[in-house]
């Protein structure tokens, strides 16, 4: 697994003002806001930030989570600015608070958050006795609608899907009680695929999925 940097605070770039930014006409906006643009971002991913209604040609600098970036720009004759930021790598959901602030004080924050793409995890993540195994399943990243796992037999046969629940958040989340992983009397020894996904049907050639193998040994 890639180790990442224990630095919450990461790089903040500036980009050239007039890429598709509308500036807002001087004094048109009482207080000072920082829009993002969506509510969710995957690892890797930048998020654009655009901010309007700060002192015109000021230094604006920037928090996430409460902690001070290094890196400040400077807002335009409007009072606008447009940067981009690229968040902290996590493994689940993080909620990131960036707020911005000029000379004289005034500040506007916008909130995102930050997801891996459909992660899903097991807790516990295995078991002696696959036929017994129960645990908490969740999952990361995978939009909005209603989760669903689809099992695949080690003969490439789709043998059922169960409902897992609708998922929360802006980014696509979902914990669920524990329950049985294979929810099988007798599954066939062998490698099972169990296919995660936001659809009913199941279709193995859909590309938003996450697929998991689980081992049935005999015995």
């Amino acid at each position: 697994m890639p180790r990442y940097p224990p630095d919450p605070l990461t790089r903040l770039l500036t980009l050239s003002i007039g890429i598709g930014l509308l500036l807002a006409a001087p004094g048109a906006a009482a207080a000072a806001s920082l829009d993002a643009g969506k509510s969710c971002y995957y690892n890797n991913s930048l998020a654009r930030l655009s901010g309007s209604g700060f002192a015109p040609d000021s230094t604006i600098s920037f928090s996430v989570n409460g902690k001070t970036i290094n890196q400040t720009v400077t807002s335009d004759a409007a009072g606008d600015v447009l940067v981009r930021y690229d968040p902290r790598h996590t493994n689940t959901e993080r909620k990131v608070v960036i707020r911005a602030t000029d000379d004289e004080g005034t500040s506007g924050r916008t909130t995102i958050f930050v997801t891996r793409k459909r992660r899903v995890t097991a807790d516990p993540s295995s078991s002696p006795n696959v036929r017994t195994w129960r645990a908490v399943i969740s999952l990361f990243g995978f939009g909005d609608g209603t989760a669903f796992i689809h099992y695949r037999n080690p003969n490439d046969v789709h043998k059922k899907t169960v409902r897992l629940g609708e998922l929360r958040g802006p980014c696509g989340r979902l914990k669920t009680h524990k329950r049985r992983v294979m929810p099988f009397d007798n599954p066939q020894f062998g490698v099972w695929h169990l296919q995660f996904d936001t659809h009913r049907h199941y279709d193995p050639n859909r590309k938003q999925k996450r697929v998991i193998p689980v081992r049935v040994f005999r015995g």
